[in-house]
């Protein structure tokens, strides 16, 4: 969760530069190997037995993509890398064997999913505080239809790693409902 710290920089730094930072970051992801020390409490067990850091690795390549694709909304950036922070992270730490499993994927726990639904809630409204707006009945509301979505998408047993499911999903809804600015895309 500590990596979502960087997203509050977002509003001091220029554009061009989100862009080039996120992708160095990206790039320094694949560096990375589960076996360093400071790493290892990181790191799932297919990480720890393959030695490469797949959940990193998607982490910063989600939040390159969403600042290539997002490039002139810094509040979208920001917003989408808090809640996979904060709501992908609670649900990493909530989500143990104590849990029990969701209906549609043995893997994934409903107190993680709660947890994740909670975290990426209050990211995006503080994301909204953040970047200079304010919280709205229909703010708020958005708010928690977005962090249903992203619960929902980090538990699907699907292929493609969470990670990007939740950063694209969280950075599209934001845009199609309008979170920022108030206009969803239709209207």
């Amino acid at each position: 969760m500590l990596l979502g710290s960087i997203a509050l920089l977002v509003k001091f730094v220029p554009v061009p530069w989100q862009v080039v930072g996120t992708g160095v970051l990206a790039v320094g992801a694949w560096a990375l190997r589960s076996h360093w020390q400071i790493l290892i409490p990181m790191a799932r067990p297919t990480e720890l037995r393959d030695g490469v850091m797949w959940g990193v690795r998607y982490y910063f390549g989600t939040i390159f993509i969403v600042a290539l694709f997002f490039h002139n909304r810094p509040d979208i950036l920001t917003a989408t890398w808090l809640v996979l922070a904060v709501g992908d992270g609670l649900s990493a730490i909530v989500g143990g064997p104590a849990s029990p499993p969701v209906p549609w994927n043995k893997r994934k726990k409903v107190y993680g999913s709660i947890a994740c639904f909670l975290g990426s809630s209050l990211a995006l409204l503080f994301a909204l505080i953040w970047m200079g707006g304010s919280i709205t009945g229909v703010a708020f509301f958005q708010a928690l239809v977005i962090g249903a979505a992203v619960a929902v998408l980090e538990s699907l047993d699907t292929p493609l790693d969470d990670n990007l499911l939740i950063g694209l999903g969280t950075s599209s809804l934001c845009l199609i409902l309008g979170f920022f600015s108030g206009v969803p895309i239709w209207g």
